[in-house]
């Protein structure tokens, strides 16, 4: 499918990286049924081409506050902008990284895990993002309480969001990181999702998501992960809305002994769901179910169950999840 309107790419900071992914996006244009990744999957009714890019400058102070969960470490993002939080355990830094920042972001200090050879939506999200949120978690540190990445969506009618957020795991480090993806509105949106994490060695994760879009919404995430010596990763994505749904995880093993395991749930309100993995290297990779211990609660009432109520029981439960065999 070729792309059919023409929107400017980013030319803030990071214009050449912008320009080259834009050039790429433009001759790729969007998949369709034809190509092989997307046969059963078809992008085209959400794309919502006419929809405006949305300001980050919405009123969003009533929701904040219900979202944060206690003895967890909040990290905000309204539509694609961070909100600086107002106090962050050391070892933890969070930056939102904007047209302000020209002049302070260059080539090397833009560490790009995806690469957007591989999809014409991350070649579009490269080009067009307006906000690159940086977290990083520095050597050693093993937080007590989760990081709580929370992405509230709200805008006055149908709009189409590009975020970018990159974790860098330093050396040694332990982090468990919950991202709960909220829709505020019934408004069609279009959402380009990419996420970058880099776990250096020794390095270990355990990451949970947690979606609830409208069902007017589409919903496209690149989920790249890339491994050092000895790193280790735990994936685990729970869906319960959007109209369409796809969600690609790219795993690049960059030294040897690196292990991930996944486990994506799909069986709630998604109308359309797909989930394909790709590793880069050969390497052994464990993959296993994860037995969340409340999850007779979930099947008890499914309807009634949301991303919050999720979250509710990590912090009842504590952490779910099987060792890799």
């Amino acid at each position: 499918m070729t792309v059919i309107k023409t929107i400017p790419y980013r030319s803030t900071f990071l214009a050449q990286e912008a320009a080259d992914a834009w050039k790429y996006f433009q001759e790729a244009g969007y998949p369709d049924s034809k190509n092989e990744n997307w046969r059963f999957s078809n992008p085209t009714p959400w794309l919502n081409l006419n929809g405006e890019r949305i300001s980050s400058d919405n009123d969003f102070e009533e929701e904040l506050s219900s979202y944060i969960i206690p003895n967890s470490i909040p990290i905000i993002i309204t539509n694609e902008k961070l909100v600086v939080p107002q106090s962050i355990p050391e070892g933890i830094q969070v930056i939102n990284i904007d047209a302000a920042s020209k002049g302070k972001m260059s080539k090397d200090s833009f560490m790009d895990v995806a690469d957007y050879h591989t999809s014409s939506f991350v070649a579009e999200n490269t080009a067009l993002f307006q906000n690159y949120i940086f977290i990083h978690i520095a050597e050693d540190i093993k937080p007590e309480h989760p990081i709580h990445l929370i992405h509230l969506v709200k805008a006055e009618s149908g709009c189409r969001l590009f975020p970018r957020i990159h974790v860098n795991i330093a050396p040694g480090a332990e982090i468990e990181i919950w991202k709960t993806e909220i829709g505020l509105d019934n408004n069609s949106h279009f959402i380009n999702l990419v996420t970058e994490v880099v776990i250096c060695e020794n390095a270990h994760l355990k990451w949970t998501n947690s979606q609830e879009m409208n069902h007017n919404t589409g919903h496209i995430s690149s989920f790249n992960i890339s491994l050092k010596k000895d790193a280790s990763a735990k994936y685990n994505s729970f869906e319960f809305g959007g109209g369409f749904v796809r969600n690609d995880i790219h795993t690049y093993f960059d030294a040897p002994y690196g292990d991930i395991g996944f486990f994506i749930d799909d069986s709630f309100k998604g109308k359309s769901l797909h989930f394909p993995y790709t590793d880069t290297v050969d390497s052994k990779i464990n993959c296993f179910d994860l037995v969340l211990r409340a999850y007779s609660k979930i099947f008890k009432a499914p309807n009634a169950f949301t991303s919050k109520s999720f979250i509710g029981l990590l912090t009842e439960y504590g952490t779910f999840g099987l060792p890799a065999q």
